[in-house]
């Protein structure tokens, strides 16, 4: 049975947009955003968005649009 009630278990995902990055917020060569967390340089948010980490999103981004849902609908899924 695939009914997540049987357990009496309840999830709550915490970040599931990556910090924007599986949003599409950064974009592979470009600086980052203006008001964007990785912007705020010296901050723990700008350590954790990287090169890999944007062009995984970028990835994610597509394959979300490929599927005709959004983004944030796939991270959650």
């Amino acid at each position: 049975m695939n009914d997540p009630r049987v357990h009496d278990l309840g999830l709550l995902c915490w970040s599931p947009l990556g910090m924007g990055i599986l949003a599409g917020r950064y974009a592979e060569g470009q600086p980052y955003p203006e008001g964007s967390r990785a912007a705020e340089r010296g901050e723990i948010h700008s350590e954790r968005v990287t090169d890999r980490g944007i062009a995984v999103g970028s990835r994610f981004v597509e394959l979300a649009r490929d599927n005709d849902i959004a983004p944030l609908q796939l991270a959650v899924t």
